[in-house]
């Protein structure tokens, strides 16, 4: 493999954990009733990095309980973990300081933060290990490596289309 060639490889590879990372904010946010309004893989280019952006439905995170919150923050980086088997630190850094400053508002005890966050991922890898909820973050994940960006109607419909291929096939 030339040079050229393990750099398009490795960004392959970086565009997909960026992917999996942000369908995960998106498919628990929207289970979890915090909906979506778009998300995007923004690639900046040869050399540059590959970005992940996600945005609500205005005013609905911060309407959201904290626990909501969290969750929605935690699923980004395990959404890589469990479905790709690693969590990478880029996107993940950004995620852990906001879930550190939402952590200090549900849990003013910063002995109490580390049990409230094990317990809060745990709901979340509950969810993300859910059969039907893994497909619909790997076909979030699909659609962005397709094109980019998917709008909460995209999701939405993503996840109508899996949940009526589920219910026709008895699962």
């Amino acid at each position: 493999m030339t040079a050229q060639e393990d750099l398009d490889h490795a960004r392959l590879l970086r565009t997909k954990v960026v992917r999996y990372h942000e369908a995960g904010h998106a498919v628990i946010g929207e289970l979890l009733g915090v909906p979506l309004r778009w998300t995007a893989i923004i690639d900046q280019g040869p050399g540059q990095r590959v970005l992940g952006r996600t945005e609500r439905m205005r005013g609905a995170f911060e309407a959201a309980s904290l626990e909501t919150r969290i969750k929605t923050k935690l699923a980004g980086g395990l959404a890589e973990k469990i479905l790709l088997g690693s969590r990478s630190p880029g996107g993940a850094l950004h995620d852990d300081e906001s879930i550190a400053e939402l952590l200090k508002e549900l849990e003013p005890d910063e002995k109490g933060r580390e049990a409230v966050r094990s317990r809060l991922e745990a709901d979340v890898r509950v969810l993300l290990e859910e059969p039907k909820n893994r497909a619909l973050v790997e076909a979030a994940a699909e659609h962005l490596g397709l094109w980019s960006e998917l709008t909460g109607v995209g999701l939405r419909e993503i996840m109508k289309t899996k949940e009526s291929g589920l219910a026709s096939s008895g699962n």
